[in-house]
């Protein structure tokens, strides 16, 4: 991770900001076994205030086990809590994997984003 992102999750945990969230989920030992970092956004376009989902990160050994999907839950609870009427993330093309669970959740595409690599 990036200091950026870094930052950004240490706001959300201080309190800093109160339209930003951390949940962890652990197993019955209170081991980790990944997080969700989340936070209210801006839409470019219509202005409209909505949830984004900043980071997801799944332990590879809880990989398949229902703890994305429960994180996922958990943020669209938190988004419904603070009255947002979306929940938006950012997920790479090439990542097949994630795109796919995103769509069996409901996620649909909105907006491509296009770039071209310059010498």
């Amino acid at each position: 991770m990036d200091r950026a992102v870094i930052a950004s999750i240490d706001e959300a945990l201080s309190g800093a900001r109160s339209d930003a969230a951390v949940f962890v989920a652990v197993n019955t030992s209170g081991e980790p076994l990944g997080f969700i970092h989340l936070h209210g956004a801006t839409d470019f376009f219509t202005g409209e205030s909505h949830g984004h989902v900043s980071d997801i990160v799944v332990m590879p050994e809880a990989e398949g086990h229902g703890v994305g999907q429960a994180l996922m839950a958990a943020a669209e609870d938190w988004a419904r809590a603070l009255g947002y009427r979306v929940l938006s993330l950012h997920v790479f093309d090439g990542n097949a994997r994630a795109r796919a669970f995103y769509q069996r959740l409901g996620y649909r595409p909105d907006v491509l984003k296009l770039i071209k690599p310059l010498r």
